[in-house]
């Protein structure tokens, strides 16, 4: 019974041992995405820079389609309206410039980590 009871501890502690080394590398990930989620905020322009087709842009202070903000989309080309036809999930959405922030091109390769 004894050989049985030391059988189980190891076998528990052995378990214990990869759960702790399993939430370690979740921990490191969890870091590593904040990390770069960090980054990517300071790689966004200070300046209004040219929007052309191909930006990627962030959508911001949208009244009417409030649930899209914060979410990234590219410029596809400008109309006569003065307005910007942007690509994004949600389709494409036909979009004032102030409504768009341009971002540097590297960060479309995070944007699911973006906060």
């Amino acid at each position: 019974e004894e050989d049985d009871s030391d059988e189980v501890k190891a076998q528990a502690d052995a378990l214990w041992k990869q759960l702790e080394s399993m939430m370690r590398f979740s921990a490191d990930f969890v870091m590593l995405f904040r990390l770069l989620s960090d980054a990517l905020l300071l790689e966004e322009t200070d300046t209004a820079s040219e929007l052309q087709p191909g930006s990627l842009v962030r959508l911001c202070d949208l009244k009417s389609a409030a649930e899209l903000n914060g979410t990234w989309g590219t410029c596809l080309s400008f109309a006569s309206s003065g307005r910007w036809a942007v690509a994004t999930e949600d389709g494409d959405k036909s979009l004032k410039p102030e409504n768009l922030e341009p971002l540097q091109s590297g960060q479309g390769l995070f944007a699911t980590i973006a906060p």
